[in-house]
């Protein structure tokens, strides 16, 4: 899959403010001459601007002069996404705060609104960030919102046929690619092929394509997928899984890419019965479970998908576009990797 980044040759509201280390919102008023605001900044942003050939949307400065309505809802399938979703958002808000901005949130699981429920709660706003919906039900209900004149805003997994505004998520082919790399320089001396994959929930657009570039990467590096399983987002299905691995008489892998976050039973089972440091193990998230799995040995390397930065991203994104400062375009985060070394 191709992703579609931000045009980094034509200057924006936000690089300038970048190079002179000044709020987006600073700039933005800079080209409002009745805007409250210190002589030298307006100066100074008005020449780079100048020098950088930016032509400034005006209808940011007559919409920054009412209240931009943001609201986002996510799923409690996954708290530690959830979690670090949250901080992304509260931190993009911060550094918008000139910007006059309402944001609200509403956290989907047992004991709440549902999901179409929560869409009710959120129409009228301004746009809506939305991550971790894609059952029937919540597509539809995202497919009635967005026909109702809402503006919706997927975060970590994009969803086919709804006419979002963008998504930003990270890179699976960067994922899976780091994976692979690391797996075989792990497994390369040794001569050792064999590979299992283990995806969260194939119900999900992101989980398919890791698993096809993952599959592709091995296999260009001459790894052999053993096995491929799929714990439908189930960590009792995960067990079942780990038991099928280890003890169902196959021939034990060598290594294992599992790209669930919610790996606890997986990473306990390898420490548990001593196969720290036999079995090259690669996860998904920095965690509480996956870290200390990463300090004991059960686990060799973890990817990081980032998710704050997906947030902020999807944040800043939406804003920039409903201020007219930005175009709306995809935002792809590249993961990192995390090994003992690292923390």
């Amino acid at each position: 899959m191709k992703f579609k980044k931000r045009n980094e040759q034509k200057s924006t509201v936000y690089s300038l403010a970048e190079e002179l280390g000044v709020s987006v919102s600073t700039v933005s008023r800079s080209f409002d001459p009745d805007s409250r605001i210190g002589k030298e900044t307006r100066e100074k942003v008005l020449q780079l601007a100048k020098e950088r050939n930016f032509i400034p949307n005006m209808s940011a400065a007559r919409l920054s002069s009412r209240a931009l309505n943001i609201g986002a809802v996510i799923s409690d399938s996954y708290l530690f996404a959830a979690n670090e979703f949250f901080s992304g958002f509260q931190k993009a808000h911060r550094d918008l705060f000139d910007l006059n901005i309402n944001f609200d949130y509403q956290i989907v699981g047992e004991g709440t609104p549902s999901f179409p429920e929560s869409l009710e709660r959120f129409k009228g706003y301004d746009g809506l960030i939305v991550s971790g919906f894609v059952d029937n039900e919540s597509i539809e209900a995202m497919q009635n919102y967005i026909c109702g004149g809402g503006k919706i805003v997927l975060l970590q997994c994009d969803v086919p046929n709804i006419n979002r505004l963008f998504v930003s998520y990270h890179s699976f082919e960067k994922a899976s690619e780091i994976a692979a790399q690391y797996i075989y320089d792990c497994l390369s001396l040794s001569g050792k092929r064999s590979v299992a994959l283990i995806t969260d929930s194939l119900k999900m657009e992101n989980q398919i394509q890791t698993k096809n570039a993952f599959f592709d990467a091995a296999i260009a590096l001459g790894l052999e997928i053993g096995a491929a399983y799929d714990m439908d987002g189930s960590e009792q299905k995960l067990k079942e899984i780990v038991e099928i691995l280890f003890e169902g008489g196959a021939e034990r892998p060598d290594a294992v890419f599992i790209t669930s976050g919610k790996s606890s039973e997986f990473c306990h089972y390898i420490e548990e019965h001593q196969l720290s440091g036999r079995v090259v193990v690669v996860a998904y998230d920095k965690n509480n479970h996956v870290l200390a799995g990463l300090k004991n040995g059960s686990v060799w390397a973890v990817i990081n998908q980032r998710y704050f930065h997906q947030a902020k991203n999807a944040f800043t994104g939406l804003v920039g576009g409903l201020l007219g400062t930005s175009p709306f375009s995809d935002s792809v985060i590249f993961p990192e990797i995390l090994l003992r070394s690292s923390i």
